[in-house]
């Protein structure tokens, strides 16, 4: 079976909690420092992902980006849904996020 994860991304790294990382790399996973960021606390992490995204205008389907760092630490909470809008927000992708071999 395979998972599928909701995710927002830069066009560089990815944001996952903690639940989301024994998901993509097993029970128990820690992240690994390979650099401090400027950001105290903060870190890019030896793990890498891919996300598997959707474009409404390619006809060719899901197409893979390239490997994006994992930053860390995980934060220690899940985002809410944002409150309803009173104009319509266009709808995002929809995209799969994969560990890299």
């Amino acid at each position: 079976m395979e998972n599928k994860i909701l995710v927002e991304t830069s066009a560089r790294h990815v944001h996952v909690t903690q639940e989301t990382l024994e998901v993509l790399f097993g029970a128990g996973h820690q992240l690994e420092v390979r650099k401090m960021l400027s950001q105290p606390g903060q870190f890019a992490s030896t793990d890498k992902v891919t996300v598997i995204g959707y474009n409404k205008k390619d006809p060719n389907g899901p197409r893979p980006s390239a490997a994006l760092s994992i930053l860390g630490p995980p934060p220690a909470y899940r985002l809410k849904p944002a409150a309803p809008r009173s104009s319509p927000r266009p709808q995002p992708g929809r995209s799969q996020l994969h560990r890299c071999p």
